[in-house]
C-alpha cells in the first residue's frame, strides 16, 4: 500500500523562521543526532548540547548551540526526528530511490520549543489515480 506522508505544525501568532529537511545516511537517531550536530561546518558551535527526546511518538533530539560562534547567523537550534516510516523519494532515474530516516527542523531558539511541541506525523491516503474512461466502441460500419 502506497501512502503520502505530510508534516504538519502549527501556526504560530507570534513571528519566527524555521526550515525543514530530510536526512538520509544513518539510521538510528543516535548517530543521526551526532552528525548533524558535529558537522564539519560547526553550525551549532563547537561543543552543542543534544539532548534526546520523544516528538509525536518518534526518537528524536534537539540540538542546542553552545554560545560558540556558529558558522551560520544567527545560530540555529535543531530537532531531528525518526520519520514513523522512511520516506521514499524517486530519483530522477528510476535506478535511483533516495530513502531519509529523520526530519529535521531549524529555528531560532525563542520558538524551537513551540515547534517542538506542536509537530505531527500525518500520514494520509494517496487519491486514487483518474482512470480514463473506456473508448467509445468503434461506430459501426456505414452501408
Amino acid at each position: 500500500m502506497s501512502r503520502s506522508l505530510s508534516v504538519a505544525v502549527e501556526r504560530f501568532p507570534i513571528a519566527g523562521a524555521f526550515t525543514i529537511d530530510s536526512l538520509g545516511g544513518p539510521t538510528d537517531i543516535g548517530s543521526a543526532c551526532r552528525s548533524l550536530s558535529h558537522h564539519r561546518r560547526r553550525p551549532y558551535g563547537r561543543s552543542p548540547r543534544v539532548v534526546r527526546l520523544t516528538i509525536d511518538g518518534q526518537p528524536a533530539c534537539r540540538i542546542t548551540p553552545d554560545g560558540t560562534e556558529g558558522a551560520f547567523s544567527p545560530v540555529p537550534h535543531a530537532l531531528v526526528i525518526e520519520y514513523p516510516e522512511p520516506l521514499v523519494v524517486p530519483g530522477p532515474d528510476s535506478r535511483f530511490i533516495n530513502s531519509y530516516h529523520f526530519l529535521t527542523v531549524d529555528a531560532d531558539g525563542d520558538h524551537i520549543e513551540l515547534v517542538e511541541r506542536s509537530l505531527q506525523f500525518v500520514w494520509e491516503q494517496p487519491t486514487p489515480a483518474v482512470r480514463p474512461a473506456p473508448p467509445a466502441p468503434p461506430a459501426p460500419p456505414r452501408p
